[in-house]
């Protein structure tokens, strides 16, 4: 008796640059991709391509695409299309079923009928797979109005492997920068925490990571009649948005036609460097109050202008803390690529420690004491 393949349970594909897989033949009715993340798996990096190649899908492919679009990522849009607003928003629009949710679906409908393929693109939707990240009551109400939404529809839900130790630090670092920064929070009344201290408390399970990570999206149980399939970040081959066009969306014209962009990125880390200054002068009483983004902005400016050098101690996991760090990301690969691709963890033992300084933070107080006289002038002139 033969034995079943472990990756076709559940509509599971890997795609992956050594084994090279086929996807299962479509069933009548049109495809839909509902692209979910996770978040930091190279998603604005995918939205900014597809939005700009919208019209040529459209045009060219007959595929249409409406996913997040960020124009301070992507440096605008060459198409002049704007953001769909109801798909940046489409959780609060499951729950209005008349003004935005009924409309919408209407206009699939349509796009079906003209012999239209989709594409869905919103890394948040993620959170709608993870109990640690999303009510489980909406959880369930929004993927059985999804499952409803796309009756007819040859779903694929694509998700993106990236290895565990260079998604953790990132998502560490974009939620401290949504969450503080970008939101204006209140300034704490203790410094930031540290990447190792972050770390431990993941590794101890005391906290989950702030966003699902790939290995729980993919036990949450979507309609049996929906693929899953994961794309592999780390393909040497082709680039992530190649890979999509090319032997996903088989989008034959606009394959042809790509080429890579590279979007106008802003640096959370340099942000969060910038506000641990800022953090630890009011902590000081040298900074008084006054909002922390536009803080960060000028604090930014100052060191660029007037300081040449700033390098100081960084305050590192240990070797005991990185080397749980490097097994649980390779447990995690093996978990979710096993049979496809072969054995990554050679490169990945050798990828991580010969970049264990991102798993570094700054120490505020090194960079602010040796100059303390001019740090205090600084903050006196805001």
């Amino acid at each position: 008796m033969q034995q079943e393949d472990p990756s076709r349970k559940h509509g599971l594909v890997v795609v992956d640059p050594i084994v090279q897989q086929q996807p299962p033949p479509n069933p009548p009715g049109r495809r839909m991709f509902l692209h979910i993340g996770p978040h930091k798996s190279a998603t604005t990096t995918i939205q900014c391509a597809l939005h700009q190649y919208a019209p040529m899908l459209r045009n060219k492919d007959s595929m249409v695409y409406l996913g997040k679009f960020d124009p301070a990522f992507c440096g605008g849009s060459s198409s002049g299309e704007k953001q769909d607003e109801r798909i940046r928003k489409i959780d609060q629009c499951v729950r209005d079923n008349e003004e935005c949710w009924g409309p919408l679906i209407e206009e699939w409908k349509q796009h079906g009928k003209e012999g239209m393929d989709m594409i869905l693109s919103k890394e948040s939707l993620s959170d709608w797979t993870s109990n640690d990240h999303s009510d489980a009551s909406y959880r369930s109400f929004f993927w059985s109005r999804m499952a409803t939404a796309l009756h007819g529809w040859n779903v694929t839900v694509l998700v993106t492997y990236r290895r565990y130790f260079e998604w953790l630090p990132s998502a560490y670092t974009q939620h401290l920068y949504h969450t503080q920064i970008q939101k204006n929070a209140p300034w704490p009344d203790a410094v930031l925490p540290t990447f190792a201290q972050f770390l431990e408390d993941v590794l101890e399970n005391r906290r989950p990571p702030p966003y699902p990570y790939l290995d729980t999206m993919l036990q949450f149980k979507f309609p049996t009649n929906w693929n899953v399939r994961v794309l592999n970040l780390h393909n040497t081959n082709h680039a992530i948005v190649e890979t999509l066009l090319c032997e996903v969306f088989q989008a034959r014209n606009t394959c042809n036609s790509y080429q890579q962009i590279a979007p106008k990125r802003t640096s959370p880390s340099d942000a969060l460097f910038y506000d641990r200054l800022n953090v630890q002068a009011t902590l000081w009483g040298w900074l008084s109050g006054g909002r922390r983004f536009a803080r960060m902005k000028a604090t930014r400016r100052f060191v660029e202008q007037h300081l040449s050098n700033i390098d100081g101690p960084k305050v590192c996991p240990d070797r005991a803390l990185l080397a749980r760090f490097l097994e649980r990301s390779l447990a995690l690969e093996q978990q979710i690529l096993v049979g496809h691709g072969g054995d990554h963890r050679i490169d990945q033992r050798h990828d991580f420690w010969n970049s264990t300084d991102r798993f570094c933070t700054p120490n505020a107080s090194s960079v602010l004491l040796p100059e303390s006289k001019r740090w205090k002038e600084f903050y006196d002139s805001l």
